[in-house]
């Protein structure tokens, strides 16, 4: 999106495949540059609409923005979780369509920003690695507390646990990527689950470690 002047919004959909999954429609926020003849017709007359129409665009383009490295992942397929994958954005570092890279001797960051259907005292993660479909947990990481990840939805502000149901947080973690890794094709498996092991979200990405 090339800088400069005021931007005009307009709605188109379209659908995409999300390795070999249809994924659901989605709603894509394209922009348009304005002609000098519509900014003529914002006069001083109509500063409130103005202001609008600039508030407007720029709170577009900020979700644009926000939304513009969202990691294409995939449902958890044996797994029914309280958040559906459709609302969740999941960033994972350096990695907007899979096979992700995850380099040892490297640490890999992942953000995750959902809403709770219901009130969730705590939160523990479950990740592996699915190589031949044998669940190979990654170390330092499986089985630890999610709760000291939670932020607030301006990803900043901690909230830890526990989460209130209708409240946006994000998820904020990193893990290292050992040396002793081989080098291989796998498949990620991450999982935030409540008490008595409910999912409360859970999602794929194929990945490569290198």
């Amino acid at each position: 999106i090339a800088s400069g002047g005021v931007r005009k919004k307009t709605n188109s959909q379209t659908s995409f495949e999300t390795y070999g999954r249809p994924a659901e429609i989605v709603t894509i926020i394209t922009y348009l540059p304005l002609q000098s003849s519509d900014l003529e017709k914002i006069t001083p007359s109509s500063s409130h609409h103005r202001d609008e129409v600039v508030f407007g665009a720029v709170l577009a383009l900020s979700c644009a923005f926000l939304y513009a490295e969202a990691t294409e992942v995939k449902a958890c397929p044996s797994t029914k979780s309280m958040v559906p994958i459709s609302e969740n954005t999941i960033d994972i570092s350096n990695c907007v369509k899979g096979p992700c890279k995850l380099k040892r001797k490297t640490n890999v960051s992942i953000n995750q920003k959902f809403t709770p259907t219901e009130d969730i005292k705590s939160l523990t993660t479950t990740v592996f690695a699915q190589v031949l479909s044998l669940p190979l947990p990654f170390i330092g990481v499986d089985g630890t507390s999610a709760c000291d990840y939670i932020f607030a939805e301006d990803g900043e502000t901690k909230l830890g646990c526990p989460l209130k149901a209708g409240v946006p947080v994000v998820y904020k973690r990193s893990f290292p990527v050992l040396e002793i890794y081989p080098k291989m094709s796998l498949t990620v498996h991450w999982e935030l689950q409540g008490r008595g092991s409910k999912s409360v979200t859970c999602f794929e990405v194929p990945a490569k470690i290198v």
